[in-house]
Parts: C-alpha cells; structure tokens; sequence
C-alpha cells in the first residue's frame, strides 16, 4: 500500500451512479425497467419483445429517427439527443458505453441468456439482480453522453 488516502467516489463525484445505486437499492432492477431490452438475447431464449435490438433490425428501422417510433406524448418524456439520432447511432452508443465500462456485448446477452431461461422464479430473480448491478456502468456512461434516464429505460 502505498499510504495514500482512497479515493471514495461520493454522490458529488458520479451524480449517475449514485442515481442507479439508491434506485436499485430503493427499488431493486426494476429501477432499470426495460433497459436490459437494449442489450441482445440469443433468439432460442427470447422474440423480439425483449430484445429491442433484433426489433428495430426485423422492422428495417436502423435509420429511422427514433422520434417517428413515438406519439407527441410520448416524445415529450425524452430528450432531443435521444430523439433526433437514428437507431442505428442509439445503439452504437449503447455499444461504446458497453466497451468503456469494460464489458461486452458477449458478456451481457450470457447473463440475459441465463435469466430468461431460468424456470425457478427465485434464482430468476437473483439473476435479473445481478444483471442490474452489472449494468451499473454502462448506465452510467450512457448518462454521462447525455441521455437522459428515460430514454433508457422506456
């Protein structure tokens, strides 16, 4: 050790981890509502339902403004970043954010795998637990490029 003081990361610091953290203390992964639905599930284990992904894909959307997705109403929940970029650039940024937190996309659809194929409820949702605290960074990163927390958890 080298006797320096530990740096201990405070609200101040991450604002947006310290948002995920108390919101699943709070409330569990549902703080996180669908935002596992961005990430990819093998076909075996899911549709389309769950993976947002493999939707936008099979509905040729990619260069769609996401906007054109949404009622007036609905649009008024987002932020204009989010709105105003195609699918295509959403999930690349969904992607980079995923490779800056120092997971992979890989990584991500084993534990979703694992989650959807699990038939104990219990060990389901130990499992979808997990998944949220893992998801933790790339929230976070998400946040810090300027999304705002319902675009991407809607």
């Amino acid at each position: 050790m080298s006797g320096e003081p530990t740096q201990v990361e405070t609200p101040q610091r991450n604002p947006f981890r310290a948002e995920a953290l108390k919101g699943i203390q709070d409330n569990g992964p549902t703080f996180f509502n669908n935002f596992e639905l961005l990430f990819p599930l093998s076909e075996k284990v899911g549709g389309e339902l769950l993976d947002y992904r493999r939707a936008i894909k099979t509905g040729h959307k990619e260069e769609q403004k996401i906007a054109q997705d949404m009622s007036s109403g609905e649009r008024n929940k987002h932020n204009s970043k989010f709105l105003y970029r195609t699918w295509k650039d959403f999930f690349v940024d969904v992607d980079k954010a995923v490779e800056e937190s120092g997971l992979s996309l890989e990584e991500i659809q084993k534990m979703r795998d694992a989650k959807w194929s699990e038939k104990d409820s219990k060990k389901r949702e130990d499992l979808n637990y997990r998944l949220a605290v893992e998801l933790i960074p790339v929230y976070v990163r998400l946040r810090e490029m300027g999304y705002e927390r319902y675009d991407l958890i809607f």
